[in-house]
C-alpha cells in the first residue's frame, strides 16, 4: 500500500457509495480496509452514501440552493450540483451533530465526530 511507504501513521477515509441502507459496502472497499489495517492504518468508511449526505437541510437552504428532498443515500451532487459540499460553510456544529448521529447497541454515536477523534489520535504518541 502506497501510504505505508510514508513511514507515518495514516488513515484512509472513503464514502460508502451505498445507494440504500441495506446495500452492502462494495468488496473493493472491504479489500482496502483489510490492506489499510494490515499496514497499520486506520480505515474509515462513511455510513451514508457520501460526505455530502451529512449536510443539514438548513445549511443547504442558507447556501441559497433550492431545497430538494434527500436522504442518507441520495446522490447529492446530482440533486444539488457538483459544488454542494460548499454548503458546509453554512452549517453549525449542532446541525452536524444532528446529521452524523446514529444508534448502535442502545448507544448514541456521532459518526463524523468519532472519525475526527480517530484521526486526531494518530497525531498523539
Amino acid at each position: 500500500m502506497a501510504l505505508q511507504k510514508l513511514t507515518r501513521r495514516f488513515a484512509l477515509v472513503v464514502d460508502s457509495d451505498k445507494k440504500s441502507p441495506n446495500e452492502a459496502v462494495k468488496q473493493r472497499k472491504l479489500n482496502w480496509k483489510t490492506k489499510c489495517e494490515n499496514a497499520g492504518g486506520v480505515f474509515i468508511c462513511t455510513r451514508k452514501r457520501e460526505v455530502e449526505n451529512y449536510l443539514h437541510r438548513n445549511a443547504i437552504r442558507r447556501s441559497s440552493r433550492q431545497l430538494r428532498s434527500y436522504d442518507d443515500f441520495s446522490d447529492m451532487k446530482k440533486l444539488f450540483g457538483e459544488n454542494i459540499i460548499k454548503a458546509v460553510r453554512y452549517m453549525t456544529t449542532d446541525e452536524l451533530l444532528q446529521m452524523d448521529n446514529y444508534i448502535e447497541n442502545d448507544t448514541v454515536h456521532h459518526e463524523l465526530k468519532e472519525a475526527v477523534e480517530k484521526l486526531l489520535n494518530l497525531t498523539r504518541d
